[in-house]
């Protein structure tokens, strides 16, 4: 079960914390005036359910809305004072003292072509990693079962075979014997690989580092995730505005993505996923407990790197809280989001007063971070953190034309929020998964396409002008030169894309 399910379940309570696009700002039903709306089983190796592994749209996009209360009890009594923060807060506003963005946001290496792109993504080491680990666990697979002698796969193969798995997403079906028994797409697999030669090489993938000291269940997938941060490092220097949540995945573990607000993934963590048994025996706020301990252990892990330079980070309730704002505040960064009403920390009158609708209140700390609550409707509150934004009112046009009049943090956070998701949309268009393989691999494969997808984010925004408009003609123009086995410097373009 994916921690994602694991979120609180609304209840019944009268006030709830939102971050419903449609709760923050509700649209009528009727425009008015004619305006027109995400394995195998894996043995126990004694890890912690804990377990870490180091690692612009038109229309605004809805969020999931969920319960203000932290109790397991809807009639649970509003915390007393006691539980709140022991400093001093003040209605006058003020933002926090953090330094300027000093990096220089942008390519570190010279590319153009959507095949320099792929080339910047999956580099040589990378290929010859695959390679070496494929190559052993195929020659021990058929040596213990004394079918035949394997036979080597090397780079230039394994390119076509890379190929041949991204172009199943392409053409749309999720069952790869279907890929050579149609001639669908533009590319023929039995023009470049038979059936059996991409099984077996699919059956010997192994994305796990020589660990001879220390292993662990994550260390299955350490060779492709060290891979991952390592070349975006190398490659290309964020800018100033990250965003980090949880992204969907068809695996069993989970994934914390750390992006750009157009979905450039910068960074992941995988984490172990968490029984359903285990979760039964939660109470709701112990379940809470574990989503924001996890959260605050990943923002941090994920950010270790890309602190003291000036960054603003963007994130949900499920991260945010005084603790962690204070911390990346006295790192100079920037911190903004959606929070927990009776998260541990809150100015008193956040977690106790009662507001009327279209009231709020502000209090701020000596560090500059300010906690509001906004009564946006009956019943429902905006609760927000921020060391960067304000308060004040600020009005918009809505896409009925009408003014609608938000606190500033509130803009702010709606702006620059959904670079997960963003990626997410983006990586489920030719999205293609393998079935029954174990959960490692899963993830492997599914980081293999990530790398995909950063190659024509980076393009788009780097490459030749005019670029190709279409991600689908970007993966027409690479996997041709994937299936050439990389002797093609432009790819194979046809005239039907």
């Amino acid at each position: 079960m994916d921690a994602a399910s694991v979120k609180a379940e609304p209840s019944n309570e009268e006030t709830h914390e939102v971050e419903n696009e449609d709760e923050i700002a509700p649209e009528p039903a009727e425009p008015p005036n004619g305006y027109d709306s995400w394995s195998e089983q894996d043995s126990s190796d004694g890890s912690d359910i804990s377990d870490f592994f180091d690692s612009e749209t038109d229309s605004e996009p809805e969020l999931d809305s969920e319960s203000e209360s932290d109790d397991e009890e809807p009639s649970a009594p509003v915390p007393s004072a006691s539980t709140a923060s022991s400093e001093h807060w003040s209605d006058d506003a003020r933002t926090a003292n953090v330094c300027t963005f000093q990096l220089q946001p942008g390519l570190k290496e010279i590319a153009e072509s959507p095949v320099d792109f792929l080339n910047l993504m999956f580099q040589k080491p990378l290929f010859e990693s695959l390679v070496k680990n494929i190559n052993q666990h195929g020659t021990k697979l058929l040596n213990e079962n004394r079918v035949q002698e394997w036979n080597d796969v090397t780079i230039k193969e394994f390119r076509v075979f890379l190929g041949l798995l991204l172009n199943v997403g392409t053409i749309n079906t999720n069952v790869a014997a279907d890929f050579w028994k149609q001639d669908r797409g533009i590319y023929l697999p039995k023009n470049y690989m038979t059936e059996k030669r991409f099984s077996m090489i699919l059956k010997c993938l192994n994305f796990a580092d020589e660990i001879p000291e220390k292993k662990s269940r994550m260390s299955k997938v350490s060779l492709i995730v060290n891979y991952f941060i390592d070349v975006m490092k190398k490659v290309v220097t964020p800018e100033k505005i990250l965003c980090i949540d949880e992204s969907m995945g068809p695996f069993y573990e989970n994934l914390y993505l750390l992006t750009d607000q157009h979905g450039l993934v910068h960074k992941l963590l995988v984490y172990k996923g968490i029984d359903q048994d285990e979760l039964e025996e939660m109470t709701k706020r112990q379940r809470d407990e574990l989503i924001h301990t996890r959260g605050n252990d990943a923002v941090k892990k994920l950010l270790e790197d890309k602190l003291d330079v000036g960054h603003s980070v963007y994130m949900d309730s499920d991260y945010n809280s005084l603790e962690l704002a204070k911390f990346l505040v006295a790192r100079n960064t920037h911190v903004t989001g959606t929070l927990k009403r009776k998260r541990e920390g809150n100015p008193p009158d956040i977690i106790q007063k009662e507001l009327n609708i279209g009231d709020k209140i502000t209090k701020y700390n000596p560090d500059g971070i300010g906690v509001m609550i906004w009564k946006e409707s009956v019943g429902h509150h905006v609760v927000m953190i921020s060391s960067e934004h304000g308060s004040e009112w600020r009005e918009h046009v809505n896409k009925y034309k009408q003014s609608v009049k938000k606190p500033a943090c509130v803009w702010e956070f709606k702006k620059y929020r959904d670079g997960v998701r963003t990626h997410d949309e983006m990586i489920s268009d030719y999205y293609y998964m393998p079935e029954k393989l174990a959960w490692h691999k899963k993830v492997g494969i599914h980081i293999l396409q990530m790398l995909f997808l950063n190659a024509y984010n980076l393009y788009k925004r780097y490459g030749e002008k005019p670029p190709l408009k279409r991600l689908l003609k970007f993966r027409h123009v690479v996997i041709g030169h994937l299936l050439s086995g990389g002797d093609s410097k432009h790819g194979l373009i046809y005239e039907s894309v």
